[in-house]
């Protein structure tokens, strides 16, 4: 059985890190200890336990999970939460000065290169305690410091040490002018960052703080008191979903490079987005009183409003008219859970050709559908009153919109080299590699662009 190991670095990449262990310990009957519990059917359990957890003594399971930070405060915080005893403190990093990274990409950066082969190290162990390890879940910010920056490192290290394996980011964009960022230098954190998502990564699956605060608020009655357990819960919720079909017996998709072959038609086109239907907290899903079936779940699925991402209104105008466009899908594939029979999946996904027509633009040049379907097992661990649930993985050119947004917000700090000194008296930093940076993001950006051309197959 193939194996991923969790990747966590940085405040937030070990915040949404801890909800997704912990989604991942109910979801297959682990206790908070890691004791596997007797299957609530009473038959022989058909979980893939061993996907994302090495078997320890006395039938304990141990998350193949390394967690990272150069400050101490949320490793900490886990290892003095009920889940004290869940991880293995030998498989954390957490840096000896505890100083962080002062929210600049450069900083974590230079970091990353003096605990280089401290955390190295780690991630060797996790890999030898795996039979077949397939790759890595990475979860990071892409505009602070450490998640950014050091993050960046070690995935270039990783690219570079295990060269075969799959890279699968979780990468959380946060946007300063939806009011989720607090970092003045976040735009050139972020630009950095992309730079080695696209250079290094198999896949990015967008978490965009802007959209994920306003469904918190929306759909989940989030309070700014709890707003971010329920955002982190919901992104835990969306990593769990993507990886449901690998960890629990089905007959597609049971590999995350079988997913990522069918997502990425194009190497370089690796920016995956989410939609979610019903938008609820599993925690609170049995009181749900909405109405769900497939056809309703895969309708609302199929909307590009509904997909995760926000369309910021401070852009550019050129920007601008670049959001009005709905945009093409490339590829995409919606996970489907719940009651369903083998009737209604067929009838239905055949119905979808219909509702794409209506809602999901393919590019001119492409004659066959972009959508792909599947089915994943409930747990059964988990009760919920929600008869059908859907998370669909979509690669669509309205990722053009977030970085395009970003570039743009990039663009016009470095035009007046604001807070540039930051970066300029960190040591071993030259600013050409932020240039560079977004000289290749905004290629990125011009092949999504291109790739809407109905003349993108023509030969030249």
């Amino acid at each position: 059985m193939a194996s991923l190991i969790g990747l966590h670095f940085g405040q937030c990449g070990n915040q949404i890190g801890f909800d997704f262990w912990k989604t991942l310990s109910n979801e297959h009957g682990l206790t908070s200890n890691g004791v596997a519990r007797e299957s609530p059917t009473g038959g022989q359990r058909n979980d893939r336990l061993d996907v994302f957890f090495s078997e320890g003594d006395q039938e304990k399971y141990i998350p193949r999970a390394v967690m990272v930070d150069l400050e101490p405060r949320v490793i900490n915080g886990i290892f003095q939460s009920d889940y004290a005893d869940f991880f293995k403190k030998t498989s954390s990093f957490m840096s000896a000065d505890g100083g962080g990274a002062g929210n600049n990409w450069a900083s974590g950066y230079a970091q990353g290169q003096k605990v280089s082969e401290d955390v190295l190290e780690l991630i060797r162990l996790e890999a030898e305690r795996a039979d077949d390890l397939e790759g890595f879940m990475v979860t990071h910010s892409v505009s602070g410091g450490t998640g950014s920056g050091l993050g960046s490192f070690f995935i270039e290290k990783i690219r570079s040490e295990y060269p075969k394996k799959v890279i699968q980011t979780y990468s959380v964009f946060a946007n300063q002018a939806g009011g989720t960022s607090d970092v003045i230098v976040s735009p050139y954190n972020s630009i950095l960052t992309l730079a080695r998502l696209i250079q290094e990564a198999d896949g990015v699956v967008i978490l965009d703080n802007t959209a994920l605060h306003h469904i918190a608020g929306s759909h989940l009655r989030a309070t700014s008191s709890n707003k971010f357990d329920h955002i982190n819960y919901l992104v835990s919720r969306i990593m769990s979903m993507s990886t449901a079909t690998i960890r629990f017996p089905a007959p597609l998709f049971s590999r995350m490079t079988s997913m990522l072959a069918t997502l990425i038609p194009f190497a370089p086109l690796r920016f995956l987005q989410t939609s979610m239907h019903p938008v609820v907290d599993p925690r609170d899903a049995m009181d749900y009183n909405g109405k769900t079936n497939i056809n309703n779940v895969l309708r609302q699925l199929l909307r590009p409003i509904n997909l995760m991402i926000s369309r910021p209104d401070h852009m550019s105008r050129s920007y601008q008219n670049l959001a009005k466009s709905k945009g093409v899908m490339l590829s995409g594939l919606a996970i489907m859970q719940g009651r369903i029979n083998n009737e209604d999946f067929f009838n239905t996904t055949t119905a979808a050709q219909a509702m794409m027509r209506d809602e999901i633009q393919k590019p001119a040049w492409m004659d066959h559908n972009p959508m792909h379907f599947c089915r994943a097992p409930l747990s059964p661990f988990v009760e919920t009153k929600v008869n059908v649930s859907g998370m669909m993985l979509a690669n669509h050119t309205s990722a053009v919109t977030l970085l395009s947004h970003t570039l743009h917000q990039y663009s016009a700090m470095r035009s007046k080299n604001a807070y540039i000194d930051r970066f300029k008296n960190e040591d071993g930093f030259h600013l050409d590699e932020m240039d560079q940076s977004a000289e290749l993001v905004n290629d990125i950006i011009e092949e999504y662009k291109n790739i809407e051309n109905p003349e993108f197959f023509q030969p030249q």
